[in-house]
Order: C-alpha cells, then structure tokens, then sequence
C-alpha cells in the first residue's frame, strides 16, 4: 500500500477518534513533502487534553507553563510546528504555526479554502493580514504574510470566531459614535495576537516610544484624536498582555457623557472610585475588568496625556453590593399603636426577635445586610403612636448598593430633589424613605418616616 493511501487511511482514522477538525495537504518544495495539519479545534480544553491529543497523532510536546504554551513538533511531517495557547486558568484559546515560504502559505489558504473557508474582507484593512473564516466550524484564520520585529511571518492564527469584548480573537474594533473604540484589551493574550490585531488596522508600530525590553508597545494609529494605542505585557515573562491605553488628543476629549455612553455599552460600569485628580473608575464585575478614564488634568500642572486604560484587577471588595437583602419596614405611620406594630413585624418573614432599648424598639431580622430596623414611637399628638422606622446597613457597600433605590422605587417611591439627602417620596401612603451614606441619624441607614415634604 503507497505513502498516499496510508495517509489517507490515517486522515479516516483520526475523523472517526477524535471529536477536532484537521485537514491535511501537501506542497513539494525542493523535492521534499511538507503536511500542513489545521490545529485542534477543542477550545477550552486543558494542557493535558490537547497533549494527549496531539501526541497520539504523531506530535512531540514541550509545555512552558510560564509562558502558558504547549509546542508540538510533527515527528511525521517536515517543519510541521504548532504552538498552542492557553490562558491563566490553562485553558486552550488559540493556536499559531509558521510558514517556512509564501509559497507553502499560498498552498494553505487554497487548501482551506477548499474545506470551507471564505475570506472575510471586511475583517482587515492591510494586505498583510487575511482573514478566513467557518461560520459552519466556528472557526477564524488569520493569515498574516508581515515581517515585524518579535514576529516570524509568514504565519496563522486558529482560533473561535468570536466578537466579545474579552475575546482573544476579536477583529472588530466595536466603535462608538464618539469616535472612541476598543483595541484587544483581554488579559493574558499574547503578543502574537496584539500584533495582528494592530496589522489588520494598518496601525504602525512605534519603535521610539516602545520600550520592548520592559514589554511596552505603541502603535500609531494615523488618528490625530486618538493618536496613539499601547499595550503593557506581564513583567516576569514579557510574553502575554496585562494592560492597554487609548491615547487621546488632550485638545479633543470626549465628552464625559459620551465616555460613560462608550463604557456602559461595553460592560462597564461607573464605580464610587476616583484618584487624586477626580478621575473616575469603570468596573466590569463579571470579568474582573477595570477602565480608568484618565481625562482631568493633573491638580500640580506638568504634562497631561489624557487616556482610557483597562486593565484586570478584582475590586469587588471596594464596590458597593450590587444586591442587598432588604426588610421592607411597616409603614403604617400615626395610625398604629406600638404594640401593634410590633405585632405586624412578628408577622413578617424577616422577624426573629425584638427588645425594648428604652428610647427605641429594636426588631431583629433574618438579614444579614440590615441586621436592625429600630423603631420610634411619636411625641405631641403622635405620643403612643408608631412614627418612624430606620434600617440599620452594616458596611458602606451596603448602604451605597444601587440596589436600595431600586427596591424603593419598586415599592412605590419617587425620588425627589428635597434634601441634602436622598430622598423618595411614596405619595399614596403619603411616607419618604431617606438613605443615610454618613451615619448622621446614628448609623448607616434607611430611615421611613411620615412625608415631609
């Protein structure tokens, strides 16, 4: 049985043992066969899964677990090399391979294309960097034939087709009305990666202010509002990206609104956080992702390069809650005894005990967020009289959730511009609820009382 026929029994067997998709071809160059083999298309699968994968179809591996890359090397096929990329949590996100020749690239985008592949012209701006992809596999190549400075070309990348703003194969730039929009910003994505993204965009790398040895890279972008992109790589392995800025013309600002328009289409949220300068803070809590829009001047003069900087870095624990557990109080104001309104908070899910603290009641609840409401009986025609209720918040998370005002409003309050503090209003029961962030009637609280406004 011939060389061709075996490889093609073998191309049947893999089909039918594994669950990935791979192609073969072949191309002669100077009378010597080289196969190109499409990686694995297991996204989100371990170091040992994809090993064990590529190894039983004939691959040796070496894995770098500071550098998070597995390199299999064809003991089958010559100069056949993938290296496949993982994430911090050593999942598999992606995968890369050389060409030795444009000839030998040439041959590759024939044979995927022949397997489905349709080039996605709209993907990229420059010649340099093609874009192939399967909607039917789910898959996109980046064929790249450019030559820059930390990259053998030519080559491709494989990897899921996929638009998210966390992705590591993104190819939109998910642009805004402002102007502002979204270079790769997903922690841990290789330099690989920042540079085909920055090629399809025919943005140039900036060698003068790159400062490569300590992982910086520049990109000029050719827009004078937005002159400039950087990307700042982990420090120990100079390998995978920790942070990136968009650089803004200090003359040419968004403005604040449509700043926090751009952010809070795009996952972010604004947060109580601002550093010396009042410049605020954007949190992406599912993804542990921060945005810091650096647009105010520095309070002691000096240079001002205004800029949006994201970056991971869990802040949870600096955030208000975004959910409180809430013991709506009784409400009944001037129209209840004391003692029957202890009985209506008996008869609330939440109640578990009270006790007679001499200037108020205190009604202990089931909530481990207002652990106290305290109760106050009236004074001159309301004397014997239930009159107001505050809800005592155990941590400024608490009390600064946006969660609270939700609940009043569901409960039937407007809010209203009447105090110094916030103030809502229930005009059917004629009662107002006002948030207390500072402690001013004795503790962080939530204090129901009869409308006084």
């Amino acid at each position: 049985m011939n060389s061709r026929i075996n490889l093609k029994l073998r191309v049947i067997i893999f089909s039918v043992l594994t669950i990935m998709f791979f192609t073969a071809c072949e191309t002669t160059n100077n009378n010597a066969t080289t196969q190109y083999w499409l990686p694995s298309q297991r996204f989100g699968s371990t170091v040992d899964e994809i090993k064990l994968e590529v190894e039983t179809q004939g691959f040796q591996t070496t894995f770098d677990s500071e550098k998070r890359q597995l390199n299999a090397k064809s003991t089958k096929a010559t100069n056949l090399e993938i290296i496949y990329y993982f994430d911090d949590k050593n999942k598999y996100r992606y995968a890369m391979s050389k060409f030795a020749n444009t000839e030998d690239l040439n041959s590759f985008v024939s044979n995927i294309q022949k397997e489905g592949f349709a080039l996605h012209a709209s993907a990229s701006k420059s010649p340099e960097e093609r874009v192939y992809i399967s909607t039917v596999k789910n898959v996109i190549i980046a064929v790249s034939t450019s030559i820059e400075k930390g990259r053998i070309a030519p080559s491709y990348s494989f990897g899921p087709i996929d638009e998210t703003i966390f992705s590591w194969t993104r190819t939109q730039t998910l642009s805004h009305t402002s102007g502002l929009w979204l270079p790769l910003i997903a922690n841990g994505l290789p330099l690989d990666m920042v540079q085909r993204f920055e090629t399809r965009l025919q943005h140039t790398f900036n060698r003068e202010r790159s400062k490569i040895d300590k992982g910086i890279y520049y990109f000029n972008t050719g827009n004078a509002r937005f002159p400039y992109i950087t990307y700042w790589l982990d420090d120990n392995t100079k390998t995978y990206l920790d942070e990136t800025a968009i650089f803004i013309d200090p003359n040419n600002r968004p403005t604040p609104a449509e700043v926090d328009n751009f952010l809070t289409s795009n996952g972010f949220k604004l947060t109580p956080l601002v550093d010396e300068n009042n410049n605020q803070v954007y949190y992406n809590r599912e993804y542990k992702y921060c945005a810091w829009v650096g647009m105010n001047k520095p309070a002691g003069g000096g240079t001002f390069t205004p800029k949006i900087q994201f970056y991971h870095n869990n802040i949870d624990d600096r955030l208000p809650f975004e959910m409180v557990n809430f013991p709506m109080p009784v409400v009944e104001f001037g129209t209840l005894s004391m003692e029957q309104a202890i009985d209506q908070y008996k008869a609330k899910p939440y109640y578990q005990s009270h006790t007679d603290d001499v200037w108020r009641i205190i009604i202990y609840t089931t909530s481990k967020d207002f652990p106290e409401i305290w109760i106050f009986e009236g004074d001159g025609a309301n004397v014997g009289k239930y009159y107001a209720a505050i809800l005592t918040a155990t941590d400024t998370r608490i009390i600064n959730s946006p969660n609270i005002p939700e609940i009043l409003i569901a409960n039937g309050y407007e809010k209203k511009n009447v105090s110094i503090l916030p103030t809502y209003i229930n005009y059917q029961n004629n009662t107002m609820a006002q948030i207390d962030h500072n402690g001013t009637f004795g503790a962080l609280s939530v204090a129901f009382s009869p409308n006084e406004f």
